[in-house]
């Protein structure tokens, strides 16, 4: 109670406040509650240190701030570097991945052609070596392929990384085994190509279509009726009737040549000569190349002759030889 009157008695006591403005100036006098005034006082006070403060606090916050945008901008910045950096790798790797990429293409693409080449020269000489006859001697026979293998271990040896791309080493065994293979192809073809060319020269086809009616070697002469010795082997039939050369060669005498009457001879290389006698006409001139099979010639029984048939003769380095051993590879 005694506090409550003294809150009312201090409410209604005033303070006079004079105002002096100068020397000639009248005073005033002004009256106020100290209540007013220490509110006043109070209020201004707590204002300024509200504002205080606030100014501290702010000022905190600015410096706090500052140092967080100044991590964060480090932080930005570091993180920009590694960003550029790591663009810089992944350009780099993909630059090394399509230079891979075009070198694993052009080697495939050379494998492959290489591969092809392959692949031709073996049906070019399964293809040779089929056309020699076996009658034939040829003791040649085709090279095991390795074309298959090699396309085989290439796609096991696959790589599986750029690492493996750029260590691997099966390539170049690769290419050396394919150039061996294409070497040993190229020899086999060289041989068989000699071999057909052979066979094909070697007079061994029967040249007419005949009875035959005199062999090689020691016979009765049918004119003289001696002893002699008959240097090849006779086939009779109709005049006319077609006669082929032997083999492939090149004459070298067509004409007339006293008891051989007509005659065709044709030099076939190889040491071989076939000499064709006894004919009624001739199909063929000096220096032409004939091929096994072409006609040269028709049967007749010109020069010393009792009949229309041919003489044939084949004659090996110089000597006259059976042509029955020599017409034995292909039949008669």
């Amino acid at each position: 109670m005694i506090f409550y009157q003294r809150i009312k008695q201090l409410l209604k006591e005033k303070v006079t406040i004079m105002v002096i403005p100068g020397a000639s100036g009248q005073v005033k006098q002004v009256k106020l509650f100290k209540a007013m005034i220490f509110s006043v006082i109070f209020l201004s006070l707590s204002i300024g240190l509200f504002l205080t403060s606030f100014s501290v606090m702010m000022l905190t916050n600015n410096s706090f701030l500052t140092q967080k945008n100044k991590s964060y901008a480090n932080e930005l910045s570091y993180k920009s570097d590694a960003l550029t950096q790591m663009n810089t790798v992944i350009t780099t790797k993909k630059e090394e991945v399509v230079a891979l990429t075009d070198q694993v293409k052009l080697t495939a693409d050379y494998y492959d052609n290489k591969l092809s080449e392959l692949t031709e020269l073996e049906k070019r000489v399964g293809t040779l070596i089929s056309m020699l006859d076996a009658p034939s001697g040829s003791s040649l026979k085709t090279p095991i392929s390795r074309s298959g293998d090699l396309i085989a271990r290439s796609s096991s040896n696959a790589p599986s990384s750029i690492e493996d791309v750029q260590n691997l080493n099966e390539p170049d065994e690769i290419a050396g085994l394919i150039e061996q293979q294409m070497a040993l192809y190229d020899d086999m073809i060289a041989d068989v190509e000699d071999t057909l060319t052979f066979l094909d020269c070697k007079p061994d086809l029967k040249p007419t279509e005949g009875r035959f009616t005199s062999p090689f070697g020691t016979r009765r002469d049918p004119v003289s009726n001696k002893l002699n010795f008959h240097r090849g082997i006779d086939l009779a039939n109709k005049e006319g009737t077609a006669i082929h050369a032997a083999g492939t060669g090149v004459v070298t005498f067509a004409g007339w040549n006293d008891s051989y009457g007509n005659i065709v001879v044709i030099s076939h290389g190889y040491g071989y000569k076939s000499v064709y006698a006894h004919l009624s006409k001739i199909s063929v001139e000096v220096g032409t190349k004939v091929n096994k099979g072409d006609v040269i010639a028709k049967m007749g029984g010109t020069g010393k002759s009792t009949g229309t048939h041919l003489h044939f003769e084949v004659h090996f380095e110089g000597v006259q030889i059976d042509p029955m051993k020599v017409l034995s590879s292909k039949g008669e």
